[in-house]
């Protein structure tokens, strides 16, 4: 019998994960359906940049759609180095659950286009001033496929347009002032990098 696909998987764990937190069992987790959705709004309001769509808004499919929400709107508790939850101002903090996660996705399936529009979404709703993303890989020019979408995408928004510098290769956003730039292995701008999201094209 073959295993489940991995997607599969991933979604049956947010469904158990729901049920454990609505049933009082985990308190250390949440989903913030909110700023799932608002990922996937963001990336619904762009446009693509290249072949048959160009110019066309982009709609994503519903496993899309999910996966988006479930990578980005998940958070756990952020505990001090006793393993207690940090207060701010008398409230516990919440931050990305998810630190990694492998999209596998062929050739000629928008995978660059989604990238694009995922380092977008980030940029917008971030939460840390200053919130750098790097689109990197072995070689800058790989890199600089994901940001050239990024560019093409906030210069085809009339209102993200208005909001963005670019210069040297760096897209920067206000009113977040989030960083968009690739990042290659023979790049020389590794030192000093505090990055809020990394995406890797073509990790194998």
């Amino acid at each position: 019998m073959l295993d489940k696909p991995y997607y599969t998987k991933t979604f049956e764990r947010h469904e158990n994960d729901l049920k454990a937190v609505r049933a009082g069992l985990r308190d250390d987790i949440r989903f913030n359906k909110k700023l799932g959705v608002a990922y996937v709004a963001v990336i619904e309001n762009l446009k693509h940049f290249e072949g048959e769509w160009a110019g066309e808004l982009i709609k994503l499919e519903d496993w899309q759609k999910r996966a988006i929400a479930i990578c980005f709107g998940w958070q756990k508790k952020r505990l001090n180095k006793d393993g207690e939850p940090l207060l701010k101002a008398g409230e516990v903090q919440w931050i990305r659950r998810f630190n990694t996660a492998f999209w596998f996705i062929p050739r000629k399936n928008g995978k660059s286009i989604l990238a694009s529009g995922v380092c977008i979404a980030e940029s917008i709703l971030t939460v840390e001033k200053g919130n750098q993303i790097v689109s990197f890989a072995t070689k800058k020019d790989q890199a600089k496929i994901i940001w050239n979408g990024c560019e093409k995408m906030v210069n085809s928004n009339k209102e993200l347009k208005k909001k963005l510098k670019i210069a040297y290769t760096t897209i920067n956003i206000n009113p977040t002032s989030a960083t968009i730039k690739p990042l290659g292995r023979d790049s020389q701008t590794e030192d000093g990098l505090n990055i809020g999201l990394g995406i890797g094209d073509e990790i194998h």
